[in-house]
């Protein structure tokens, strides 16, 4: 995804957390998948929740936008198209209004586009009003897609599954729609090899449904096809087909996220500081990695009101690279502090005594 650094907005709350992590090489896995999940459970954005605040969402924008994501999918369905669902900050990010003006917002860009797609326009404006159901709609469904910048473009089956992200391209409006319709041949390759893999046993199986999974950022593969990856962990544990170990790091991942996001919910800080350390030991996590997860626990301890336990973890996050963009914001939230006034303190081990369960 093209998303430049000056005018790409990280929408990384407290809980956006720890992104897709890396496995190591290893010649197996241990078998401990989770226990089998439906294709209606992986996902997709709650529909009871849409269906609540749907009914003022039920026109367009732009020149033929749609902006209910419930109604597109239905609309997706009923004409056997996809989805092509625009997350932008239409008003305050450059590279977003660029977007707008040269692509987005042209006829000929939507003409080539709604052959093959529904287009859903997900908003997240500064200036211009928006119906609260509107903005209700647009935060639920960037959650679920895990968003972490404008502007993103995102392409799912009709059913609101995934399979291919892009961003912002100097490219014609007619050449980018041309960009995402070969991209199509993602989903149409991913049935295909679901569909021989129903079929098929162990590693021959395995293989199958590795080369069906589309090629996702983040960890957004686990988020929407965990059927899949587990299928595919239980039929290569020794990790023949190269991508069970990763795979796995990768449901830990989201499992640790669903943790933490429970735990954030019932308000139980001390508990999430002690998840995210077991989470840290448990994948031997180094690196950006251990940058990513370390972070999740700012906005813990900023809750707790613990300001200098808080200011000594960004010092260990920068102390461990501070070239990564990670180590990077933990430096720039230093620096707010120090603006603060507030006196930091070299990094320590921390105590055990801080955190209890």
């Amino acid at each position: 995804m093209n998303l430049p650094s000056s005018a790409r907005r990280l929408l990384i709350p407290m809980l956006a957390l720890v992104p897709a992590i890396a496995a190591n090489a290893q010649d197996a896995i241990k078998p401990n998948p989770a226990p089998t999940t439906s294709e209606a459970d992986v996902g997709l954005p709650d529909s009871e929740v849409l269906q609540r605040i749907d009914s003022e969402l039920n026109y367009t924008v732009g020149p033929g936008w749609m902006i209910n994501y419930r109604a597109a999918r239905e609309k997706a369905s009923t004409e056997n198209k996809d989805l092509l669902l625009l997350f932008t900050g239409s008003d305050w990010i450059d590279i977003c209004k660029t977007f707008d003006a040269d692509i987005c917002n042209r006829e000929d860009f939507f003409t080539a586009v709604s052959e093959n797609f529904v287009p859903v326009r997900l908003d997240f404006p500064r200036e211009k009003k928006q119906p609260d159901a509107l903005k209700a709609q647009n935060q639920v469904v960037m959650s679920n897609y895990r968003i972490q910048g404008f502007p993103t473009v995102m392409l799912t089956d009709n059913t609101g599954r995934p399979y291919a992200v892009n961003g912002y391209q100097a490219v014609s409006a007619t050449e980018y729609a041309t960009v995402l319709k070969a991209m199509t041949a993602v989903r149409v390759r991913r049935d295909e090899k679901f569909e021989a893999a129903k079929t098929a046993t162990g590693l021959e199986r395995a293989q199958l449904l590795a080369d069906g999974i589309p090629p996702l950022p983040g960890n957004l593969a686990a988020w929407f096809y965990l059927p899949q990856l587990q299928e595919l962990i239980s039929n290569d544990l020794q990790n023949k087909t190269g991508k069970a170990v990763h795979y796995q790091r990768l449901i830990n991942d989201v499992e640790y996220s669903r943790a933490m996001m429970q735990l954030e919910r019932n308000v139980e800080w001390a508990r999430m500081l002690i998840l995210t350390d077991d989470y840290i030991r448990g994948n031997q996590l180094k690196g950006e990695e251990l940058q990513h997860a370390m972070l999740n626990k700012i906005g813990v301890l900023k809750n707790q009101g613990k300001v200098r336990q808080m200011a000594q973890t960004l010092l260990e996050i920068v102390a461990i690279d501070p070239k990564t963009s990670t180590g990077a914001k933990a430096q720039g939230i230093l620096d707010q502090l120090r603006v603060n006034n507030l006196q930091i303190d070299p990094p320590q081990t921390p105590s055990t005594e801080e955190v209890k369960p």
